[in-house]
């Protein structure tokens, strides 16, 4: 895939476990899911005038555009005769479906075509506009497709048209087409794209709210069936829900729906990059959110009500909500963060957030999706499919499949890695090789051949989490959580930075009720879960039995399928490592001197080993349903 002057290439590795289940049969079987649910005859109905709706709800289309996308990222990867006829037929019905001013929302145009934009806050029509956009977007950065410009120039016209300074106020209750709109705008050189997503994330907030204004219309009212509980506390308004109670501007906290919080500051780092005020709030709200609201495994939205947040230090287990969209979101806005604040340990919570919570979301097989990810559930749960509400599937597919965007940043005369996976990255200039066994194994190995052709750049190669006691065995050096290095021209050049990743015990900062008295297990940027009977006394009661040492059984064994077609990890195929875990005497002690700034912290003065036998959190669910439990329950015995 082509990232900026560079072809990234990955290899087989951790993350092509799901990459490749995706490719072999995930981005097809989401296809089928679309056609199978009416999705995609939507789109045919509108084109034929229909009056009756195949796929009943209002956000239906988005999930089309994002496996759309997918799709367009597949395809930069591989040629594919099958995935190029789902895009090829992706771009047909779009044709089919937008209307003479470039308007597309199927749900609306066959059920309520007289109602367009009645009611921003619920309807979903400029968020799914901004997925196609979005889509469009990946057609004509790694196709160069010209139908696709056509039309996302036609749908974004149309936005600019209807909406900004002098025409309607507002945009919509879910935000999403801010990034997508400035994405496209640099894509194609239109300031008034630009301009125009950047207005809609300045003016979120302002009063009066068009939002409010909805709220109160009987008409509109009516149209928005439901979301008068979310947002109005009585007789008053209050849009906190969708990041509509201030502007950004003045915002400070992590509220509200979670993906459109993530998705909302998206647009704007993507549109106000060296705006010293907007970073400053999108900082404070991040690490209102990192430091107080987010799971150890990257999760964020502890409650299902609002698909969201709630107050601080309240992240239950069992109840967690954590959605997949919201983590990939999370992702979305570390990458950004990083690269304004040009920051190696702004990255660690994308990091997180990927191996564990978004790898979570999917199965080994790319057929099976998590909506919520929960760190403990007592019976366990099956992976859906599909779902009713299926946003999870097909961001997951987008996600994973363009990686190589968030983790390869190659400008004139530099190139930075953000995140070492085995790679070779092309540039006119050489080709740079990266080997690494993250995040099994810690270390990483660079192999640069310059062509001779160009100028060699400068490397930065970012330290994953757990890295910073390592070491550089060869040329470089290691500058504020970099390896940095002058490239030659010519010559052969290598070097490696080796370290060793121990497992270590985490406390969870005290005001955490749910964590009092437990333990988690991380590795590098891996946390650890147990599942079937050995999770069960630690859900639920002090019945927990500790040895003398811990069993991990790593997820990079070969998976096999039992006659049920359900994934079993063992059976001879499992590499067993046996690994010492120590957890402190006196527990207590260490929650009540936790650091008032850490939400999770490393005991490094454990002493008493225990045994037990755990998985990585990303597997959790791949052998069928069973309990299973990240914050494992101490005993008092332990303690003495």
């Amino acid at each position: 895939m082509q990232v900026g002057s560079a072809a990234v290439h990955f290899r087989d590795g951790f993350l092509g476990i799901w990459r490749n289940a995706l490719l072999n049969r995930g981005i097809e079987h989401q296809w089928e899911w679309c056609e199978s649910t009416g999705r995609l005859e939507n789109f045919r109905r509108v084109a034929l005038g229909a009056t009756e709706i195949a796929s009943p709800a209002l956000y239906d289309d988005s999930d089309v555009h994002k496996i759309a996308e997918a799709t367009a990222y597949a395809l930069a990867l591989a040629p594919n005769e099958s995935l190029e006829s789902r895009w090829n037929t992706y771009l047909s019905l779009v044709e089919g479906a937008i209307q003479p001013d470039g308007y597309l929302h199927t749900w609306t145009t066959i059920l309520h075509p007289d109602k367009r934009y009645l009611s921003l806050c619920r309807c979903h029509e400029i968020y799914c506009m901004g997925h196609a956009l979005e889509a469009l977007s990946a057609g004509i950065e790694v196709l160069r497709d010209s139908r696709a410009e056509l039309l996302a120039t036609r749908i974004a016209d149309h936005l600019n048209t209807t909406f900004g300074p002098g025409k309607r106020p507002g945009s919509c209750g879910h935000p999403e087409v801010e990034l997508a709109l400035i994405r496209l705008g640099r894509l194609l050189n239109r300031e008034d794209f630009i301009e125009l997503g950047k207005w809609m994330v300045d003016t979120r907030g302002s009063r009066p709210s068009p939002f409010e204004a909805e709220m109160r219309d009987p008409i509109a009212q009516e149209h928005s069936a439901g979301y008068q509980a979310l947002v109005m506390k009585g007789e008053e308004y209050d849009g906190s829900y969708f990041q509509d109670d201030l502007p950004l501007r003045q915002q400070t906290e992590a509220k509200g729906h979670s993906v459109r919080l993530m998705y909302l500051l998206c647009g704007a780092l993507d549109g106000f990059p060296q705006d010293q005020e907007m970073i400053a709030h999108v900082q404070q709200i991040w690490s209102n959110m990192v430091d107080r609201r987010t799971y150890i495994t990257g999760g964020i939205g502890s409650s299902g009500k609002n698909e969201g947040f709630t107050t601080d230090y309240d992240l239950p287990n069992a109840d967690a909500y954590a959605e997949t969209c919201a983590a990939i979101g999370l992702c979305m806005v570390a990458a950004r963060l990083a690269r304004i604040e040009n920051s190696a340990r702004r990255f660690d919570q994308f990091e997180t957030a990927l191996m564990n919570n978004v790898l979570a979301g999917m199965n080994v097989f790319g057929t099976g999706y998590h909506y919520a990810n929960p760190l403990a559930t007592e019976s366990g749960v099956l992976r859906n499919s599909w779902f009713f509400c299926s946003c999870c599937p097909p961001n997951v597919a987008r996600f994973l499949l363009s990686m190589e965007r968030y983790f390869v940043q190659a400008e004139a005369g530099s190139i930075t890695v953000w995140q070492p996976a085995s790679m070779s990255i092309e540039l006119e200039s050489g080709v740079l090789e990266v080997q690494t066994e993250i995040p099994y194994q810690g270390g990483f190995s660079l192999r640069w051949t310059p062509s001779g052709r160009a100028p060699a750049p400068t490397v930065r190669v970012r330290l994953p989490i757990a890295h910073s006691g390592g070491s550089l065995q060869g040329p470089g050096a290691i500058e504020e959580g970099f390896l940095v290095a002058e490239l030659p021209s010519e010559g052969l050049w290598e070097t490696r930075f080796a370290a060793d990743l121990q497992p270590e015990v985490v406390h969870a900062h005290p005001k955490i009720e749910a964590n009092l008295g437990r333990i988690a297990i991380r590795r590098g940027s891996l946390v650890f879960c147990l599942e079937a009977e050995r999770a069960e006394a630690h859900a639920v009661s002090d019945r927990t039995h500790w040895d003398t040492e811990i069993k991990v059984l790593e997820a990079r064994s070969r998976y096999q399928k039992d006659h049920k077609n359900q994934t079993v990890l063992g059976s001879g195929e499992t590499v067993e490592v046996r690994l010492p875990v120590v957890i402190a005497r006196d527990l207590t002690r260490v929650e009540a001197s936790s650091e008032s700034g850490k939400l999770y912290r490393i005991d490094a003065n454990a002493t008493s080993c225990v045994t037990t036998e755990c998985v990585p959190y990303a597997f959790w669910n791949n052998r069928g349903k069973s309990p299973m439990v990240v914050w494992l329950r101490t005993t008092h015995q332990l303690l003495r």
